[in-house]
């Protein structure tokens, strides 16, 4: 579990995060706690997500537990994602891992 303070806007940041799947709450005296479920990172992605805490007391909640949209996600350009498609645009005749390496950028592929 990480934790984190926002700032005097109500931004806040998690760096390195590996991939996988998150929860993120937030919770304030005097406010209602919020907690958002589902959010998925993949290598190299970051997301924005968005909560708004409502007036109320420390006793309530509000729990999303669908996979909410996130208000943004954005992929590094060195991710390593490979996804489905780039694999099965691959040439059946000969296909191997090593041509995996060459769908992304900034990987040289020396074992040829």
């Amino acid at each position: 579990m990480r934790q984190t303070t926002t700032n005097g806007r109500g931004r806040y940041i998690f760096v390195q995060l590996p991939a996988g799947t998150y929860q993120v709450t937030a919770h304030k005296n005097g406010f209602q706690t919020v907690i958002r479920r589902g959010i998925t990172l993949a290598v190299g992605q970051s997301a924005t997500v968005n909560l708004r805490l409502g007036v109320g007391e420390a006793s309530q909640q509000i729990t999303v537990t669908e996979n909410a949209p996130m208000a943004a996600s954005a992929m590094d350009q060195s991710s390593g994602l490979v996804t489905g498609t780039s694999i099965r645009n691959l040439p059946l005749n000969g296909r191997s891992y090593d041509q995996l390496l060459t769908l992304n950028p900034e990987i040289a592929n020396y074992t040829t």
